[in-house]
């Protein structure tokens, strides 16, 4: 299973498009970041992608009702044929104002794809580079990831309110890490020279098991093994790359000494799990 190029293709046209109309009517400083799984190059064609309005210096202060996620998206959707208001429980101004983008000229509505519009900070999307500079260092493991995920989300274990198909691609990294295909993030931030395997043979049973949905096997038994255990489970560190006491939790997070600022910034639940539920 390949990122599908088309896929990306459109989106990023979706996305110079709605740069131009935030060139428009928002203030200069402004700027559009996509982020989540979209960033790191493992969004599935049928998912939401995540999109985070940031200004590029101190944010200025807000008066009234001023709201840039809500004056971009009534801009998209009156200046333009190509997007539309999406079902959504948005109260107030908690959460993401989603939109359909397509075809809506003339009394069409064909949706090609769903956005959903949020306030970001400079932090945004800091984390998702990161996974996607992890995930090009060896061609298996966004392949792998996509197809971890795609399976979550047919057997109905990625729903939004347990956060997605996002858990299941740090379990997918982690399993990564432990057939040396992937490093720890804390040793790839540091610049820790690592040489992924050119084969899972010793962990999967199979000498010629160097195929993405091999690696499925050695996935499975991770996640049943880990299963059966009993509460408290161990974490799961994508950070140390290795499971870790539950008490250890803390020791987990990253320090700022020999990390990049982008990962210092932000704390251990991004890299951990603690007790996977069943």
């Amino acid at each position: 299973m390949q990122a599908d190029a088309a896929f990306f293709l459109r989106c990023e046209a979706l996305i110079v498009g709605i740069r131009e109309v935030l060139q428009r009517v928002l203030p200069s400083g402004w700027q559009i970041v996509p982020f989540g799984s979209y960033a790191q190059g493992t969004c599935l064609p049928e998912s939401v992608v995540d999109l985070a309005l940031v200004f590029e210096v101190d944010e200025p202060v807000a008066t009234g009702t001023w709201d840039p996620v809500e004056i971009l998206a009534d801009a998209l959707i009156s200046k333009t044929t190509a997007f539309v208001m999406a079902p959504s429980d948005r109260d107030s101004r908690a959460g993401p104002v989603r939109l359909f983008a397509g075809d809506f000229a003339g009394g069409r509505h064909a949706v090609r794809q769903e956005i959903a519009l949020y306030r970001g900070t400079h932090e945004t999307g800091n984390v998702d580079l990161i996974f996607k500079s992890l995930l090009d260092i060896d061609s298996r493991a966004r392949v792998f990831v996509l197809l971890i995920k795609r399976w979550a989300r047919e057997n109905g274990l990625a729903e939004p309110a347990a956060g997605s198909t996002f858990p299941w691609t740090m379990l997918a990294i982690f399993a990564l890490q432990q057939l040396m295909v992937l490093p720890a993030i804390q040793e790839f931030c540091n610049g820790v020279p690592f040489v992924p395997a050119t084969s899972v043979a010793s962990y999967a049973g199979n000498p010629a098991a160097q195929h993405p949905r091999s690696m499925t096997l050695y996935f499975a038994d991770l996640l049943l093994d880990y299963m059966a255990q009993p509460h408290p489970r161990p974490t799961i560190s994508i950070w140390r790359g290795c499971f870790l006491p539950t008490t250890s939790l803390a020791a987990s997070q990253p320090s700022d000494a020999g990390v990049t600022a982008s990962v210092a910034t932000h704390r251990p639940h991004h890299w951990c799990f603690k007790n996977f539920t069943d």
